[in-house]
């Protein structure tokens, strides 16, 4: 049963919109070198535009839907970010680094697969969506990621801002109601009312906690265990 999979659905949704920014056809020359953090990349074209160093990419992205985005180009076996609005623990842009060959992604991408789930990327977790770049003749040239970032709040801080909200909302609206009728000097009505809104912030809490929070803690869990080779 997956009532709250709201996460998973945005990072899809967000995943669509950063491919449908990029119309083109794609296209990868490996004689054109860009040097990309000290690290020369083939230049990765879409349609008459280089993706290599082109921050403003990935930042209008991140600025539209509060997610992350890179952009690899795949340079032999390895993919590299060439732009990115990842930042390292350093404040600077993860760009130049390859994809980790022990990631799972890395292993889909290179066979053209897509790939959604979580990774840590420098220190953050995300829940993500890799999906490969081909060139005209169906070669993967590239991948684009997109990432939300889960690490402070792996579902907790979310089902009580969750509960939080619907109980406002409920509370204003069951005010207006007792305006309008002329209840609000009625203690017993205004009793009721603030029963029925501790009780819809509780089940709201717990329907979150156990639909939303349980399943991104297990996921967190377990890719830091895959990360650390547990």
């Amino acid at each position: 049963m997956r009532l709250f999979n709201g996460p998973q659905r945005r990072v899809n949704a967000a995943a669509r919109k950063f491919a449908a920014s990029l119309s083109g056809s794609f296209s990868l020359d490996p004689h054109a070198r860009i040097d990309v953090q000290g690290r020369s990349t083939p230049a990765l074209r879409n349609g008459a535009r280089t993706l290599n160093m082109d921050f403003a990419l990935a930042d209008e992205f991140t600025r539209e839907t509060g997610l992350v985005a890179t952009v690899f180009a795949r340079d032999g076996s390895d993919f590299f970010r060439v732009t990115t609005s990842i930042r390292k623990q350093d404040g600077e842009r993860a760009i130049g680094t390859p994809l980790d060959r022990s990631q799972p992604a890395y292993t889909d991408v290179l066979q053209g697969r897509a790939h959604t789930g979580y990774a840590i990327v420098f220190g953050k977790q995300y829940l993500t969506r890799y999906e490969p770049i081909k060139d005209g003749q169906g070669q993967v040239i590239g991948v684009l990621f997109v990432g939300l970032d889960v690490t402070s709040s792996p579902g907790m801080g979310l089902a009580a801002s969750m509960a939080w909200r619907v109980s406002a909302v409920y509370g204003v609206v069951e005010l207006l109601y007792l305006a309008a009728n002329g209840q609000l000097g009625n203690l017993q009505e205004m009793g009721m009312s603030g029963f029925m809104l501790a009780l819809l912030w509780v089940t709201t809490y717990s329907l979150m906690n156990h639909f939303v929070a349980q399943p991104l803690k297990a996921g967190h869990s377990a890719s830091q265990c895959m990360a650390s080779g547990i």
